[in-house]
């Protein structure tokens, strides 16, 4: 009878290979999806009515406090960066019918201000404009 090989060689120990390249690779595509959805879910959030609210009500408090009446539709163009508002209706001081009337108004901010938290506009482009300029004394 012959021995067994398995009986007569000395038992191995299994070690654990460490997939290094593999786990980089994972963590790289979750860091490029991440990056990749960041443009969508910002595109999505401007585009909703919570966004368009709290800008509507901003762009309210700011005509307000300058002392302007004013009517229009506020919007958020993404590219170019914008506040867009259409339907433009601002009332004359002398009552006799709107200063400026304009069928959309766009407003560029300066992208670095904004991200330091300061408001700079940069642009502001207005689309078949209608003014009634009245000039006293």
């Amino acid at each position: 009878m012959r021995p067994s090989l398995s009986s007569s060689l000395p038992a191995r120990r299994k070690t654990k290979s460490v997939a290094w390249g593999k786990g980089i690779a994972r963590a790289l595509c979750f860091l490029l999806a991440f990056i990749g959805l960041v443009p969508v879910v910002v595109a999505a959030l401007v585009r909703s009515e919570y966004v368009r609210s709290i800008i509507s009500r901003e762009t309210a408090k700011l005509v307000k406090g300058e002392g302007i009446v004013a009517r229009y539709e506020v919007g958020v163009s993404l590219l170019p960066l914008a506040v867009e508002l259409k339907n433009v209706r601002v009332e004359s001081t002398d009552g006799q019918g709107p200063f400026l009337e304009a069928r959309r108004a766009l407003a560029k901010p300066r992208l670095f201000a904004l991200m330091a938290g300061k408001l700079d506009i940069d642009q502001i482009e207005v689309e078949s404009p209608r003014a009634r300029v009245v000039i006293k004394d």
